[in-house]
């Protein structure tokens, strides 16, 4: 796995790349419903590195589209997103091998729900690292507690009995003028949301081996309390020492 800082030229995304995955949906009067959008980079032998990239679509088989102006708002706006979030999240922070998804619902005039949309920094664990995992995470993406203040919930996914990969998910107002790179510059690194993250890892942890998971997803949340931030493990709550 390699370092961050990658190339911003890897991430350049094209208009014409959108209009051609929307236009079977626009070709069929398609309403809408939601959609994700993934990236990953990755090096393959003896090549340099590639972007891979996909957009998953849901529609309302039920509606019809009044205006097919609207398919060029939900455009324009994964574009904006997409440069405002994905790309400075992936060049900043991530690394070869991780993985930063978009997204959210579609409003009746395709524009995003409640202007607001979900991004997820994926990160996956190299070999090396499996045993100490959680040292490695709270370590390497310390940046990410920059965006505590969006911060949503994590997801771990096992298989084969280990942590494979740690999902942090954050949650944009698209109205909000301080873009991702704005927040990384300016922020200071919350050694509190680190401590928490770094406690709540040891407990996935612990979970997995006392459970004995092959395959699995571990959605935990935190809640604030009056004494503090506890870790929810869907319909759980363990109360964590800092």
């Amino acid at each position: 796995m390699l370092s961050a800082n990658i190339s911003e030229q890897v991430f350049s995304l094209s208009s014409d790349y959108m209009v051609n995955k929307i236009q079977p949906c626009r070709d069929k009067n398609k309403f809408l419903k939601d959609f994700t959008l993934s990236v990953t980079v990755v090096k393959p032998k003896e090549k340099g590195l590639t972007r891979n990239l996909n957009l998953d679509l849901r529609v309302n088989s039920t509606k019809e589209v009044d205006d097919p102006s609207y398919y060029d708002n939900f455009i324009n706006y994964l574009q904006y997103s997409y440069d405002k979030y994905v790309t400075p999240l992936y060049t900043n922070i991530c690394k070869v091998g991780d993985v930063v998804t978009l997204g959210g619902g579609i409003d009746e005039e395709f524009y995003f729900d409640n202007d607001s949309c979900a991004v997820s920094v994926i990160i996956s664990i190299p070999n090396s690292h499996k045993k100490n995992w959680p040292f490695y995470v709270a370590n390497k993406y310390k940046e990410l507690s920059k965006l505590d203040s969006y911060f949503e919930d994590c997801i771990f996914h096992v298989r084969e009995y280990k942590v494979q990969q740690v999902e942090f998910k954050f949650n944009f107002e698209m109205e909000t003028n301080q873009t991702i790179k704005y927040l990384i510059e300016n922020n200071n690194i919350e050694q509190e949301a680190i401590g928490f993250w770094l406690a709540a890892f040891n407990d996935v942890e612990k979970k997995v081996r006392k459970e004995q998971f092959h395959t699995n997803k571990i959605p935990v949340k935190r809640v604030m309390t009056e004494n503090g931030p506890r870790l929810r493990f869907c319909d759980e709550s363990i109360k964590l020492k800092l």
